[in-house]
């Protein structure tokens, strides 16, 4: 058994060898824990304030509006109906910012897209929409402008696209109720 500077060996419990570190090593190791634990300390406070000040300059959490909205969106099926009388109704609440129209499409790639064209009774345009595909479902998902539509009548017309040329294929009653 070696034997550490300034040391000798004791007898403890069986009469196995206690070694006994010198006071200044063990003086030494316990400044350095001491100090390392104080490093500890102040670092762990300086976190501690930097995340108490992230925390108090945190703009607070809003709601997000966008999310609500498209939470509850209106949609409205337009469906042809040589029935004058059948409109098809929508129900628009005072905060809704968009409108769906979804329109069943014949199936198959006839056209490259579809135009949308949404307008009052009178034939005042109110919005277009370029460039619609069909959905997997065969249907055209529009989103339109909630703000722009009023109580009242309107016409949907919708056009087949192909390359410059577009074909008229449908013109829809849609009847638009305001809460």
């Amino acid at each position: 058994m070696q034997r550490c500077k300034n040391s000798s060996p004791r007898k403890g419990k069986g009469d196995k060898p206690v070694l006994r570190v010198p006071q200044a090593r063990s003086n030494k190791y316990a400044a350095r824990t001491k100090r390392n634990s104080g490093e500890l300390e102040a670092a762990q406070a300086e976190l501690q304030r930097r995340l108490d000040e992230l925390e108090k300059n945190k703009p607070a959490p809003r709601s997000d509006e966008n999310l609500l909205a498209q939470a509850n969106i209106p949609s409205v099926t337009l469906e042809s109906s040589r029935d004058a009388g059948s409109a098809a109704r929508v129900t628009i609440p005072a905060e809704a910012k968009s409108i769906l129209l979804q329109i069943p499409v014949e199936p198959g790639n006839r056209f490259q897209s579809f135009t949308l064209e949404v307008m009052t009774r009178n034939k005042a345009p109110i919005e277009s929409v370029n460039g619609a595909r069909p959905n997997r479902s065969g249907s055209l998902v529009v989103r339109a402008s909630a703000t722009r539509l009023e109580a009242g009548d309107y016409r949907v017309r919708l056009y087949g696209v192909n390359q410059t040329q577009r074909e008229f294929l449908a013109e829809y009653d849609l009847r638009v109720v305001r809460k």
